[in-house]
């Protein structure tokens, strides 16, 4: 196996093992979906999608991971703790680029719980996978709570990733009650 495979293999053994369930959304969104999860409406649409509803590509997995909460609200299973380990794309960087800029990424949602447990989930993440030079970075992400929220930032300087409380409003527009 190559190293990205057997990290990808640790990474699901941990979450499973620490009672999170893994999560499986479509990569697709449908128009507004980005800003109603308060996140920039940048999203790639597709040229020809097979339904109008899924006509934009993801550029986080929050979208999708609050969705499966609120699915999981209105049938009143709350609490629940869901990762996915999938791709989102970017627009290209380079203006010559044809293809979009396609990464694959973790997201961790956990339902009712707050941002301590979110730097913890985070914590057992970066010791499994032996990292040690992120800092968490008390700042405002969008989409998550303007005063629970951080970035993890790399020894360059550069923002590896976010953690913190979904926002208020997020959770509202998906009639989710919890945290």
């Amino acid at each position: 196996l190559t190293t990205a495979q057997l990290e990808r293999r640790r990474l699901r053994a941990l979450l499973m093992g620490r009672g999170l369930a893994e999560a499986m959304p479509m990569p697709f969104l449908a128009p507004g979906d980005l800003e109603r999860s308060g996140l920039p409406d940048d999203g790639i649409t597709i040229a020809n999608p097979l339904v109008a509803e899924e006509s934009v590509l993801r550029t986080s997995l929050l979208p999708g991971l609050v969705r499966a909460l609120a699915t999981n609200a209105a049938r009143r299973n709350t609490g629940v703790g869901l990762w996915e380990i999938g791709h989102v794309f970017r627009r290209p960087v380079a203006a010559d680029a044809d293809l979009p800029d396609e990464r694959e990424v973790l997201g961790v949602a956990l339902g009712g719980r707050d941002a301590a447990e979110a730097v913890h989930e985070w914590r057992a993440v970066a010791e499994a996978l032996g990292v040690t030079d992120v800092a968490v970075r008390n700042e405002v992400v969008p989409g998550l709570h303007p005063t629970r929220s951080a970035r993890l930032v790399g020894p360059a300087g550069e923002t590896v990733g976010a953690l913190g409380e979904v926002d208020p409003e997020v959770l509202a527009a998906h009639g989710i009650g919890e945290r």
